[in-house]
């Protein structure tokens, strides 16, 4: 499963969350302005950007990367 770190106002966020729907794959959505720990997790990982995704234990950051993982996730 992917995992997608977003902020509440974020619409590069909701363009990936589209994206994702729209293709029908399920992901888990960790909101860095409600858990202090998903931001802490991006912060050692030097990751300031957002949207940024996990999976497969690498981070993805910014919509074009994230997005062509859709082919891959939809498999």
């Amino acid at each position: 499963m992917i995992t997608l770190y977003t902020r509440t106002v974020c619409p590069k966020c909701m363009l990936v969350k589209q994206a994702l729907n729209g293709a029908d794959i399920q992901y888990e959505v960790k909101n860095l302005d409600l858990d202090s720990e998903a931001e802490a997790e991006l912060r050692e990982q030097g990751i300031m950007g957002l949207p940024t995704a996990k999976f497969n234990d690498i981070y993805y950051v910014d919509v074009p990367p994230i997005l062509a993982l859709i082919p891959e996730l939809a498999e």
